[in-house]
């Protein structure tokens, strides 16, 4: 597969400045920093790993109905995404999500970044009913069991140019979308699949089991 210059640059830039964005966040969670000293640190990622123009391309604290989101991503004139943080020592919960998607969807904005510092967890929001807010990615950068160029990946997808030529995050959206637990549970009671589970098991076991006994069974599995 044929990678674009500007794909391989954006991670290059990324992998150069990570360790020194890993040990200035890392020194505020160690200080307990307050939030305004860790989106100081975040804000110098936004500049400096991820490519923003500070003065034009970086809108803090977006005030929308007398609240405020901590940045906006703004690109010739349009919202890219919106950004809330929290302080480093903060674990990130699925509240933090909610305090922002009404921000979201009343700025037509299609993503969400939520961190702190040290996680980062990327959603797409839809204004649709149900509501969708479906988690891209999730990485924690000081997590060992994963690989530098890993956590460069996902980075990747906050940079300037992946934001611009947008498909990287769309590409990563349907993927995380159609591996989800959900998709992969529907697929699996689907009538296709449910009968070729039915021959499978019989030539084992020489018993035909009822398709809906194995439905109940996988739904019950991916409940757990």
């Amino acid at each position: 597969m044929v990678v674009a210059k500007w794909q391989v640059d954006a991670k290059n830039k990324i992998n150069r400045h990570l360790e020194k964005y890993k040990k200035l966040i890392g020194e505020r969670k160690t200080l307990n920093s307050n939030e305004a000293q860790t989106r100081q640190v975040i804000n110098w990622a936004l500049v400096n790993m991820f490519g923003y123009d500070d003065l034009e391309e970086i809108t803090p604290e977006l005030n929308t109905r007398n609240e405020f989101a901590d940045y906006a991503i703004k690109i010739k004139g349009e919202f890219k995404f919106m950004i809330e943080t929290k302080r480093a020592a903060i674990k990130l919960n699925a509240h933090h999500l909610d305090q922002i998607v009404s921000y979201t969807i009343e700025n037509g904005i299609g993503w969400v970044l939520i961190t702190n510092g040290s996680e980062f967890r990327f959603y797409k929001i839809a204004n649709a009913s149900p509501l969708v807010k479906d988690l891209v990615f999730s990485i924690d950068i000081f997590d060992e069991d994963k690989k530098k160029s890993e956590i460069v990946e996902d980075l990747f997808l906050l940079s300037r140019p992946a934001v611009i030529h947008e498909f990287p995050l769309i590409n990563r959206w349907k993927q995380s979308i159609t591996i989800s637990d959900a998709s992969i549970c529907e697929a699996l009671v689907s009538d296709k699949v449910l009968n070729a589970l039915r021959t499978v098991l019989k030539s084992k076991t020489g018993f035909l089991v009822n398709a809906d006994d194995i439905r109940k069974k996988l739904k019950l599995m991916f409940s757990e």
